[in-house]
């Protein structure tokens, strides 16, 4: 009997095992080794069949029958967090390999096999307590409804005829909270789900369910149609766990009673539960004699456990660290005293699991820790080890590092409990962010400097370099480190870098300074060498520091230049004054002449060969008259004969001696504006000026083929000089000669306006220099640009009229002929006494009374005694003493109606710059012939 039943107990034992393997066919069983690990897409958040609870674990109706499943097939479950839609198509592209929860409808994808169905959800009104008027679903008529968006309720609702008012929610638990809010009156929702909720964080008595089930929706897996086997395997786990009593434990479990299952899905379950009840009663009389046999071992090894713990808490103690021992399964958590001392609270005070410990995190660490306790538990590593803060009692927070390990695993080789140690290292990591904070701070500063800075070893190899220097390479810091400074900004110096060697050995005590052109940057640099030792190991290092100063020394090149300038404008401006002054003494001893040779022509017959001698001297007068001219129009002060004319006139005017003037191999064009302001100037002097760059732009040809252009126009501009920006520009008409011939160099760019520099063999060097005079002496300024070989253009500007400035020439108005009177008084003032001799003899024997002074004083004293016999005044304008400007003023002060003949051998225009023409009667131009004088002297005597 004995041996029978021990028979007995053994075959009832190994039934479950016998069962399992009868259970999948070997194709099944060979499915599984090949693919032992399947892959389930998983809802986030659909309570209670699957969720992620507040401790970040996978928990759910549908996770507990997979898990269980898994166990008894052997096979590893991998749970993938997607949503409804992901899911469907990670199952159809092979990314998933079941979906676990899936409502079942009639519009499931022909593409997707539905396993037999897990739980029944039943579909339910829920109202109010407290509502008496809603009793099942004809009540709804008319009322307020919340229903999840999408719902099989709302065709339900129509399918019934019931009209009311339909809320949708984006899923059950929304639509209950619109029920708690009182924002509608009813809810229709499954039963599993809102129950749940109500438990979970509400009451069961805050919704009431009225009336029977309005309908139930079963709960599928999913798998891809085209993978019949995992769909057999599936089904098969399903109907086993169902048998076996696994479905409606799980539901028991969650709910407190089975989940309603449709009537085809019930099995008698009489037979297994008198199975059970014969292995349950033969596990426990085992248990018992195991029992027994354990005792004794267990009471021997007590004594020594509780040692070996107390060993070891005293050796945790003394290390100031707390200790932590978690299942995972249940999120009970074991810690010792040293634990909760070490975050302020007494021994035992604390609640240890692993939500509590959650809820210490710091939020900011709180995410990446779980990410890795997840990453840690699914990984086969069986280490352990975060830093995070947690919150003390008193609400400070403190760093701890945490280390530990996988104390167990169940049969497949999950984790199912692990252990470590807690240890405070808030000093040692303020101690790190301080060093840490010193560390950015040089470092951004560092970086910040615009110098480029390297950190070199006693070879010249970079160590380490700022983030200017790295740029200015074009390369990372990184890639810099290791490379040879000299090689890189260096290459073609050999001097720079070879003073390491006695910088290291002291023979430069201070810093070595100098300034190089780098080559590789294209500027001028300042450049310094320092040794400094490093902190770590105590080499000494170079600092190495360039600092770009190629703007300033562009600035001190540019400073450079316009001293130059300056100083070249000086010595022009003073050669022009010298010159101006030899043309004005010389103009004086040329009149000399020409009085002295007149008076002789005089006083001979034109028969006389002594008149022919006395002529030939007048041409060499008028032939130095015109060079003396020559220098006053370098000066800017040559004799201008001004009138009011138009550009373009002058230009048509010229055409035909441009023609002329050209080589037959130039082109002549023409670019002349439509409209241009009138100009008043000289028009001799600037047609010879015309003239004479028209030559010069022929000559540039030679003998090639080539295009001369002219061009008129107006622009606005400020005069040349002129500092202050906030003056009015003016306008300027413009002649602009361009040719496409061998252009000029900088170096005869910088000559073109000195007087006697000349590119031509047979030059004089006067014709730019006279050019330029002409030019400014009209107050206007000229634009030069050429390239050697690339043609040359000359802008002169000369400022325009205003059209109330245009007045109608009065050359034409005539003087009516009259006798010279006798008895006329005429004061004559010059310095120059052969010319006061000249014109008083030429005046005295036209018949006038001639009073003569050497100075504008002494005409002023003449004119004070002899005021009311003199009646033209003809004064010099450069005499010692008072010169002419402060003479006529002084005579309009003791006659306002004094006319005054202004002689001079400046230009006409340099005459107005400082005398009002109103203010003057007549003008001389010297060297004037005595027939000049007596006309003038006639002609302001009768207007």
């Amino acid at each position: 009997m004995s041996l029978l039943f021990k028979g007995f107990c053994l075959l009832v034992l190994l039934f479950p095992v016998v069962a399992r393997g009868e259970i999948l066919s070997p194709g099944e069983r060979l499915y599984l080794q090949q693919n032992p690990e399947i892959q389930f897409a998983t809802l986030t958040d659909y309570p209670p069949f699957e969720f992620i609870d507040d401790n970040g674990e996978r928990q759910g109706m549908s996770v507990e029958l997979i898990r269980w499943m898994s166990t008894e097939f052997r096979f590893q479950a991998v749970f993938i967090d997607m949503t409804a839609q992901e899911a469907r198509e990670a199952i159809l592209s092979g990314e998933a390999d079941v979906i676990t929860s899936f409502v079942y409808t009639d519009s499931v994808d022909s593409l997707l096999s539905i396993s037999e169905p897990l739980f029944d959800l039943a579909v339910r009104i829920y109202v109010p307590p407290g509502t008496t008027d809603i009793s099942s679903a004809t009540d709804l008529q008319g009322r307020t409804v919340a229903v999840p968006a999408g719902d099989n309720s709302i065709e339900f609702l129509q399918e019934q005829g019931i009209g009311c008012s339909i809320v949708e929610a984006d899923n059950s638990t929304d639509a209950l909270h619109l029920l708690l809010d009182g924002e509608v009156e009813a809810l229709i929702g499954e039963e599993q789900i809102i129950e749940f909720h109500l438990s979970n964080h509400h009451s069961l008595d805050d919704a009431v369910a009225v009336g029977g089930v309005l309908y139930t929706e079963p709960v599928c897996m999913v798998v891809s149609e085209r993978d019949s086997l995992l769909s057999s395997i599936v089904n098969k786990g399903i109907m086993y766990a169902r048998k076996e009593g696994i479905i409606s434990g799980i539901s028991t479990k969650w709910r407190g009673s089975p989940f309603h299952i449709s009537e085809r899905h019930k099995f008698p379950y009489l037979v297994q539960i008198q199975v059970a009840f014969v292995v349950l009663v033969s596990a426990v009389v085992l248990f018992f004699l195991w029992n027994v046999r354990l005792r004794h071992a267990v009471e021997k090894k007590t004594e020594y456990l509780e040692d070996s713990k107390k060993r070891l808490h005293q050796a945790l103690d003394q290390a100031n660290l707390g200790s932590w021992d978690c299942d995972i399964l249940t999120g009970e958590v074991i810690n010792n005293d040293r634990y909760s001392l070490m975050l302020g609270y007494s021994p035992g005070e604390m609640d240890f699991s692993m939500s509590s410990w959650l809820s210490l995190i710091h939020p900011a660490d709180r995410q990446h820790l779980e990410s890795y306790m997840d990453e840690f538990l699914r990984g086969s590593s069986g280490q352990f080890e975060s830093e995070y803060r947690m919150k003390t009692r008193d609400g400070k927070w403190i760093s701890i590092h945490s280390r530990g390990g996988v104390t167990e695993r169940d049969r497949t080789g999950r984790p199912t409990r692990i252990a470590g140690i807690h240890q405070d290292v808030t000093r040692r990591k303020h101690s790190e962010y301080l060093v840490r904070k010193a560390v950015e701070d040089w470092e951004n500063t560092f970086d910040a400097l615009p110098e480029l800075i390297a950190v070199l070893d006693f070879e010249g190899t970079i160590v380490r370099v700022n983030k200017a220097q790295a740029m200015a390479l074009g390369l990372t810091r990184e890639e810099c480190k290791g490379k040879n400074l000299h090689s890189l900004m260096f290459p073609d110096d050999e001097i720079h870098l070879s003073r390491i060697p006695d910088l290291l050995a002291g023979k430069i005590k201070d810093t070595h300074l100098q300034e190089l052109h780098i080559q590789k940057f294209d500027g001028d640099f300042e450049v310094s060498m320092a040794t400094s030792e490093d902190p770590e190991d105590g080499s000494i290092r170079i600092i190495h520091v360039a600092r770009n100063i190629t703007s300033r020394k562009a600035a001190e090149k540019k400073q450079k230049e316009m001293e130059e300038h300056v100083q070249h404008t000086q010595k022009l401006e003073s050669l022009g004054v010298l010159a101006g002054g030899i043309a004005h003494d010389f103009n004086n001893i040329l009149m000399a002449i020409r009085g002295y040779t007149d008076l002789a022509v005089s006083c001979v017959d034109e028969e006389d060969q002594v008149f022919l001698y006395l002529s030939e001297i007048n041409k060499s007068v008028r032939t130095a008259s015109e060079l003396s001219g020559q220098m006053l129009a370098y000066s800017g002060r040559g004799n201008f004969v001004l009138e009011t004319v138009g550009i373009n006139d002058i230009i048509e005017k010229l055409k035909p001696m441009f023609q002329v003037s050209v080589s037959r191999k130039a082109e002549l064009r023409f670019h002349l504006a439509g409209k241009l302001p009138m100009v008043r100037v000289d028009s001799t002097q600037l047609e010879q000026v015309i003239l004479n760059l028209l030559t010069n732009a022929s000559e540039a040809i030679g003998s090639s083929s080539g295009i001369i252009t002219v061009t008129t126009g107006q622009e606005k501009r400020f005069p040349p000089g002129v500092q202050d920006r906030q003056e009015e520009e003016k306008t300027y008409a413009f002649i602009q000669v361009e040719d496409t011939g061998s252009g000029m160099s900088e170096e005869v760019l910088q000559k073109l306006f000195e007087p006697f520099f000349t590119t031509k063999f047979t030059g004089r060097g006067l014709g730019m220099a006279v050019v330029q005079g002409i030019v400014e002496g009209h107050n206007g300024f000229i634009e030069v640009n050429s390239k050697l070989g690339s043609g040359s253009s000359l802008k002169l500007f000369i400022p325009g009229l205003e059209e109330a400035a245009i007045s109608p020439k009065s050359d034409g108005e005539g003087v009516s002929s009259v006798r010279e009177k006798a008895g006329i008084g005429v004061l004559l003032v010059d310095d120059e006494k052969n010319i006061l001799f000249i014109g008083k003899h030429t005046l005295t024997k036209a018949g006038y009374i001639v009073y003569t002074a050497t100075d504008g004083e002494k005409a002023v004293e003449e004119y004070t005694n002899h005021g009311e016999a003199i009646h033209c005044v003809v004064l010099d304008l450069t005499m010692p003493v008072m010169d002419g400007v402060e003479c006529l003023r002084e005579l309009k002060k003791l006659d306002p109606a004094v006319k005054v003949i202004l002689s001079s051998g400046y230009n006409q225009q340099e005459v107005e710059n400082r005398i009002r023409l109103e203010e003057i009667a007549g003008y001389l131009k010297k060297p004037y012939g005595l027939s000049a004088l007596r006309s003038e002297v006639k002609k302001v005597l009768q207007s």
